[in-house]
Protein backbone atom coordinates (compact mmCIF):
# COMPACT_ATOMS: atom_id res chain seq x y z
CA UNK A 1 0.00 0.00 0.00
CA UNK A 2 1.52 3.56 -1.03
CA UNK A 3 0.94 6.51 0.25
CA UNK A 4 2.03 9.64 -1.20
CA UNK A 5 2.99 13.23 -0.09
CA UNK A 6 2.51 16.48 -1.97
CA UNK A 7 5.04 17.69 -4.01
CA UNK A 8 4.65 21.17 -2.38
CA UNK A 9 5.56 19.43 0.86
CA UNK A 10 8.11 22.11 2.45
CA UNK A 11 11.70 19.90 2.90
CA UNK A 12 11.88 20.33 6.17
CA UNK A 13 8.82 18.27 7.10
CA UNK A 14 8.82 15.82 4.32
CA UNK A 15 10.75 13.33 7.12
CA UNK A 16 8.55 14.23 9.52
CA UNK A 17 5.53 13.12 7.37
CA UNK A 18 7.13 10.05 5.83
CA UNK A 19 7.73 8.89 9.27
CA UNK A 20 4.06 9.26 10.10
CA UNK A 21 2.55 7.03 7.13
CA UNK A 22 5.56 4.59 7.99
CA UNK A 23 4.44 4.27 11.55
CA UNK A 24 1.43 2.62 10.72
CA UNK A 25 3.44 -0.31 9.80
CA UNK A 26 4.44 -1.06 13.53
CA UNK A 27 0.72 -1.80 13.90
CA UNK A 28 0.52 -4.01 11.22
CA UNK A 29 3.62 -5.63 12.46
CA UNK A 30 5.68 -5.68 8.83
CA UNK A 31 6.32 -3.10 5.92
CA UNK A 32 3.35 -3.35 4.00
CA UNK A 33 2.78 0.63 3.83
CA UNK A 34 5.31 2.67 1.73
CA UNK A 35 5.65 6.21 1.80
CA UNK A 36 6.75 7.99 -1.61
CA UNK A 37 6.66 12.11 -3.29
CA UNK A 38 3.21 12.32 -5.36
CA UNK A 39 3.70 11.92 -9.06
CA UNK A 40 4.27 15.31 -10.31
CA UNK A 41 1.19 17.43 -10.89
CA UNK A 42 -1.08 14.84 -8.73
CA UNK A 43 -3.07 16.66 -5.49
CA UNK A 44 -5.56 15.36 -3.22
CA UNK A 45 -8.29 14.43 -3.53
CA UNK A 46 -6.81 11.88 -6.29
CA UNK A 47 -8.73 8.27 -7.18
CA UNK A 48 -5.61 7.16 -8.55
CA UNK A 49 -3.43 7.79 -5.38
CA UNK A 50 -3.79 7.67 -1.61
CA UNK A 51 -2.41 11.35 -1.00
CA UNK A 52 -0.92 13.14 2.27
CA UNK A 53 -1.92 16.86 0.56
CA UNK A 54 0.34 19.51 2.11
CA UNK A 55 -2.15 22.41 2.54
CA UNK A 56 -0.08 25.97 3.53
CA UNK A 57 -2.56 27.50 5.55
CA UNK A 58 -0.62 28.44 8.21
CA UNK A 59 -3.37 29.70 10.77
CA UNK A 60 -5.73 27.00 10.28
CA UNK A 61 -4.69 25.31 14.02
CA UNK A 62 -5.85 21.67 12.46
CA UNK A 63 -5.65 19.16 9.72
CA UNK A 64 -8.41 17.61 7.62
CA UNK A 65 -9.38 14.84 5.69
CA UNK A 66 -11.25 13.89 2.05
CA UNK A 67 -12.24 10.59 1.68
CA UNK A 68 -13.58 9.45 -1.74
CA UNK A 69 -15.83 6.78 -1.48
CA UNK A 70 -17.52 3.90 -3.97
CA UNK A 71 -20.82 4.33 -3.09
CA UNK A 72 -21.76 0.94 -4.66
CA UNK A 73 -19.11 -0.94 -3.03
CA UNK A 74 -18.04 1.12 0.09
CA UNK A 75 -14.78 1.15 -1.12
Amino acid sequence: MVFYYSANTPKEYVEAIKGGILYWNRAFGKPIVQAKPAPKGVTAPSLEHNMVQWVPWDNAGFAYADVLIDPRTGR
